[in-house]
């Protein structure tokens, strides 16, 4: 019975020869591996990449401008609506105030020409009942 020979073990009996991998280089590099090359991007990828990057800059600076601008009106708007409301309210309560206003400034006017005596009660509550009811 004859056994076959494992390749990877080296027969005991016979003298072993190195691979051609396992020489040394030479200065020539002959028996040398072949040189690796890096991965160079191809035109395409490259212009994809660089139109893709100055459409996002271009569109991410219009959008900044644009909604700083949009933040800036908002705030004047809201600032005139704001300035429209109170001189709106202002005015409806100077319009509702204004009876009585005049009705303790006609009142004043009486005391101070002397035509109410302040000391009498009775009189002084006589032309406040007659203002109120005018």
């Amino acid at each position: 019975m004859t056994s076959i020979p494992d390749p990877g073990i080296p027969d005991s009996g016979a003298p072993t020869q190195p691979s051609p991998d396992a020489l040394p280089a030479t200065a020539a590099g002959v028996g040398a591996p072949p040189e690796r090359r890096r991965w160079r991007p191809t035109i395409a990828a490259v212009l994809s990449v660089g139109f893709g990057l100055l459409v996002l800059v271009a569109v991410s600076l219009v959008m900044w401008v644009s909604l700083s601008t949009a933040g800036k009106n908002t705030m004047s708007l809201l600032r005139e609506t704001a300035e429209l409301t109170v001189e709106s309210l202002i005015g409806e309560i100077g319009f509702y105030l204004g009876a009585a206003r005049q009705q303790s400034e006609f009142l004043a006017g009486v005391v101070a020409r002397g035509e109410v005596d302040v000391e009498d009660r009775q009189a002084l509550g006589d032309a406040m009942m007659g203002a109120l009811a005018a």
